[in-house]
């Protein structure tokens, strides 16, 4: 541009009312979902259409800056701090100190380290990194709401360098969307069931929905909408409010999502932005005053909903509140919500004196990335008197990190682990291989830890059963990148290449893989519902046919174990232990700010309960048994009842460490019991 030329600038973008309505119809759909998500199963949609309407106004903000040559990347992103950055800083600090008062050492360290992702904007990472077999339910993250903002930002710190590039190079912008939009929706579909959760996650495979908001806007749709005729304008808006319709009645967490569902909410907003302000449905109901004003506070109400759900939810000590403490908990939400728009965001982001203020919010962000490394380097603060009674019994409901790989198999036994393993001695001679997964490596814990005179070897995978020919998956499993079964190869070559091992125990949380579903507080968590047992393909093939999770449970048992007695070993199956689903520290103390008139839950099951719940494991287990007469059946059930009850501690003892996983304490008793077995 010559010196000479005065820069051009953009006019005032013609404020829309209609999108502040669907950006109200939007948080009220995440809102309901979070706080009813019984009655409104596909309320998570919501989410997608902020990501169109945030890639529709981002694009067309900066094209219009583009195209008269005003754009200045400072200004953009100082826009963005005072835009982003007041209601965020004000619900993280409210969480870091509610979270004083209300949370355990491990909650609060959790609650540090999220706050550190928020701060970076890198949330979706910290929250995919952490998915998983051993990951707290989502019920317990008061910020695991900022994944989608961070995914906003991000898109926001790549796509004005890209849309830049493309005016300087002078590529057609429309091309460009499209193309982006075409290759992150492939990527979407391609991993969606391969790799689920990092698709829900990924940036990569999400952006294509921030992207169809640019598409539209670099259609220029004010043009079309001036041509188009009324006609047309209104069946742009209907449709879109029919997809939507569609999607939150259709679309619930149990489907593969995004994937090809994701299509309904996104073309439903992208139909309703593109018939404009003049349409019907956009004027005379997103334009409502109600709506706008919804559509006003939508972003803190957005940070604020979910914090406030999930610290009702824990001072809710025995689980999910009523839904009057719900409804309760959203009307707090929507007045905190207006109070930060009037009083924080506001003043912040329209107020004088925009390059001090956007400093401050710099260095008051770095502060609370900084305190919240700070929360999660020392151990959640378990000094606090929130987690003073439940810290008297941190020894014992601390895991013992006998979860993770390290050299004493290379040192002891001249084995490296295989990648992906787990595998454990504290002998050069040990005489029992204990092969599963993580309950594997529970049950070993207190041999690997010198707390029981058995000499052990763990081999172990985290959510593997201990087959050869047949894998088990979980819903967040990659599948390409699952493979349980060099486990038990392992263990095979182990036991024929050690002379010195004569028993086999094969350990696993049978009951969660052949039927699909965890107990008690997992059973509607989605990470512990769908898992399955599939024939690998050699199997699969020799087979001719496909098994259920049961047939399949007893065919893997049955050849491993009939494998490891051709080797002559001895070899045991263990019946697991009975699941409590609740964790034990709530059995202990009461949680520091919780509702009146609670009740400490004892962590004892009736026996008729988990006999219910074992019969057809029990059932799979007798089969096994029929199929191999020289079998041993290790019980772990007397461990822990007695009687007409059954119960995870006693007097003196705690067993376990989380709602299905033994502690030190627990191993011992098993070990001790498994001992008293083989001596028969």
């Amino acid at each position: 541009m010559s010196a000479a030329m005065p820069a051009r600038h953009p006019q005032q973008r013609a404020y829309r009312a209609d999108i502040d309505g669907l950006r109200a119809i939007a948080v009220m759909l995440v809102v309901s979902f979070h706080a009813f998500p019984t009655i409104v199963k596909g309320g998570f949609i919501g989410v997608d259409l902020f990501f169109v309407i945030s890639g529709f106004l981002i694009s067309g903000i900066i094209s219009e800056h583009l195209d008269t040559d005003s754009f200045s990347f400072a200004q953009f992103y100082a826009r963005r701090i005072r835009r982003i950055f007041p209601a965020l800083l004000l619900v993280m600090a409210s969480c870091l100190v509610f979270g004083w008062f209300a949370l355990l050492a491990d909650e609060y360290a959790q609650l540090g380290k999220h706050m550190a992702a928020g701060a970076g904007f890198v949330s979706n990472f910290a929250f995919w990194r952490e998915s998983g077999y051993f990951d707290n339910a989502a019920d317990t993250k008061p910020l695991l709401h900022l994944w989608s903002l961070a995914i906003e930002e991000q898109f926001y710190l790549l796509w004005p360098a890209l849309l830049w590039l493309a005016h300087r190079c002078r590529l057609h912008r429309l091309s460009l969307c499209v193309a982006l939009v075409l290759l992150s929706f492939a990527l979407n579909i391609a991993s969606v069931h391969t790799d689920p959760v990092a698709t829900f996650y990924s940036p990569a495979t999400r952006c294509w929905e921030l992207l169809a908001g640019s598409v539209l806007a670099c259609l220029s749709t004010a043009s079309i909408r001036d041509a188009a005729a009324a006609l047309w304008r209104n069946v742009c808006a209907v449709f879109g409010v029919a997809l939507l319709g569609t999607g939150v009645l259709l679309i619930t967490r149990e489907q593969a999502f995004p994937g090809w569902w994701a299509l309904m909410p996104v073309a439903g907003a992208g139909f309703i932005l593109a018939a404009g302000p003049a349409a019907w449905f956009n004027r005379a109901v997103l334009a409502h005053p109600v709506l706008v004003w919804l559509g006003l506070i939508s972003y803190p109400l957005y940070l604020w909903h979910w914090p406030v759900l999930v610290f009702a939810r824990l001072a809710q000590y025995n689980g999910t509140p009523p839904w009057p403490t719900r409804a309760a908990a959203v009307v707090l939400s929507i007045v905190l919500a207006w109070l930060t728009w009037r009083w924080i965001e506001k003043p912040l982001r329209f107020g004088p004196r925009a390059r001090a203020s956007v400093t401050a919010l710099c260095l008051s962000m770095l502060v609370m990335a900084l305190s919240g490394l700070a929360i999660d380097w020392r151990d959640g603060l378990r000094w606090r008197e929130a987690n003073a009674k439940v810290a008297l019994f941190a020894d014992i409901l601390s895991p013992v990190e006998t979860r993770l790989p390290n050299d004493s198999c290379q040192r002891l036994l001249g084995r490296a682990a295989v990648p992906g393993t787990v595998c454990l001695t504290r002998s050069a001679h040990p005489e029992m291989l204990i092969i599963g997964d993580s309950h594997a490596m529970a049950f070993n814990s207190a041999a690997y830890m010198g707390q029981s005179p058995l000499s052990t070897v763990l081999l172990a995978g985290h959510g593997c059963l201990p087959f050869l020919s047949y894998q088990n998956y979980g819903p967040e499993d990659n599948r390409a990148a699952k493979k349980c079964f060099t486990v038990t190869r392992e263990g095979l070559a182990m036991a024929q290449q050690l002379a010195s091992i004569d028993t086999v125990v094969l350990v696993s949380r049978g009951p969660l893989y052949f039927s699909g579903k965890g107990f008690g507080m997992e059973e509607s968590d989605p990470r512990f519902s769908g898992w399955s047992i599939e024939a690998l393909p050699a199997a699969a093939q020799a087979a001719g046919s496909s098994l259920t999770n049961q047939q399949a449970f007893v065919k893997g048992y049955v050849e491993v174990a009939s494998q490891f007695i051709a080797l002559g070993k001895k070899v045991v199956f263990v019946i697991d232990v009975p699941e409590f689903g609740i964790n034990p520290e709530k059995c202990i103390a009461n949680r520091p700010v919780a509702f009146r008139n609670q009740s400490l839950p004892s962590c004892i099951l009736d026996r008729s309960v988990v006999d219910q719940r074992q019969q057809q494991y029990r059932e799979l287990a007798a089969q096994i048994s029929a199929q191999l007469p020289s079998l041993l059946i290790y019980d772990t059930l007397p461990a822990f009842c007695s009687g007409a009850s059954c119960a995870s501690k006693d007097a003196h003892h705690v067993y376990f460490y989380d709602n299905n996983h033994v502690n030190l304490s627990g191993s011992a008793r098993l070990l001790e019991g498994l001992s008293e077995r083989l001596a028969r």
